[in-house]
């Protein structure tokens, strides 16, 4: 989860990862959801985490943290990173 997150291939600008929505789904289930990507150029990607509590740690039936993180450091070669 502490991935650094590349520049804009666009910009060059700086990455930023947050969470913009959360809550509990009613059936023992929490969510949360994350936008990753350019506030410069309005470019990013939207997932979202889906979890339960066990003993009181967050268990992961899918983790869009670490997905919206790898969605925007995944780049082909020659697109323009800086």
């Amino acid at each position: 989860m502490d991935e650094k997150l590349k520049p804009c291939p666009f910009c060059g600008g700086e990455a930023t990862i947050r969470e913009y929505a959360n809550g509990h789904k009613g059936n023992g289930t929490f969510m949360a959801s994350y936008k990753c990507g350019c506030e410069k150029c309005k470019i990013f990607f939207e997932c979202t985490s889906e979890f339960v509590l066990e003993q009181g740690k967050p268990k992961f039936i899918q983790n869009g943290y670490d997905t919206a993180t790898a969605k925007w450091n995944e780049r082909s070669e020659g697109s323009g990173t800086r």
